[in-house]
């Protein structure tokens, strides 16, 4: 006797049908889907200073410490003293570019975070200290682009190469504290750690030295008589 469609398979059509559209779905699924995906995922698992209930919340003040410490506002006000208060010709000409390799780098991170739209991980608090419209994107991470740009200065500028190995550590421990605070996706810390470098690498081309700073410097204090 010839069995019926579907008879004492224990599924009905419906369920049968799930399993090759489930599969045509996931071939559809394009290369870059698949690797968002899979950073979402990780991502994820490496959250664990996201919330009060994450295993490792405890060492959440220490991430929001390293977040407060490479913010932009507090470098570039902090930068504008430094060169108020130093007299140093050396000094006032690192302190110059700094000051532009940081507007050089919130202009870059402000375009790219309009451009790309890309949503901060789910469980990301939006408790950030002093931000502004586009900080509700995650690509990329600006503290990561910061702090990779920072330390191609640091190292390239300004540290003794005995210390460099110390620096580059550190711009590796802040990228790693925004991933897990919940704030960024991994590729978000990667692509902002590779955006930093070739921002300090494009900028050299044009450094300032203090000759061309110097006639910008007495024009600037002889309006504030100084």
């Amino acid at each position: 006797m010839r069995k019926r469609p579907n008879e004492n398979t224990g599924q009905n059509p419906t369920e049968q049908n799930q399993g090759p559209t489930e599969n045509a779905q996931q071939m559809k699924r394009s290369p870059l889907d698949s690797i968002i995906a899979l950073d979402q995922k990780w991502t994820a698992a490496l959250s664990v200073c996201a919330n009060e209930d994450s295993p490792l919340v405890k060492l959440r003040p220490l991430m929001k410490a390293l977040e407060i410490s490479l913010h932009g506002v507090l470098w570039l006000a902090g930068t504008a003293i430094a060169f108020f208060m130093c007299h140093r010709i050396n000094d006032i000409e690192l302190l110059v570019n700094l000051f532009f390799l940081l507007i050089l780098d919130l202009i870059v991170v402000g375009s790219t975070k309009l451009m790309f739209r890309r949503g901060r991980p789910t469980n990301n608090r939006m408790d950030m200290f002093a931000t502004v419209s586009v900080d509700i994107f995650s690509f990329p991470s600006g503290h990561s682009t910061r702090a990779a740009m920072v330390t191609c200065f640091l190292v390239g500028k300004v540290v003794k190469k005995r210390y460099s190995p110390f620096v580059i550590a550190l711009c590796g421990c802040l990228g790693l504290s925004r991933i897990m605070l919940g704030r960024h996706h991994i590729l978000d810390v990667v692509f902002g750690l590779i955006i930093g470098v070739l921002e300090f690498v494009c900028y050299l081309p044009f450094w300032v030295p203090f000759s061309v700073v110097e006639p910008w410097l007495d024009d600037l204090l002889s309006h504030l008589h100084l």
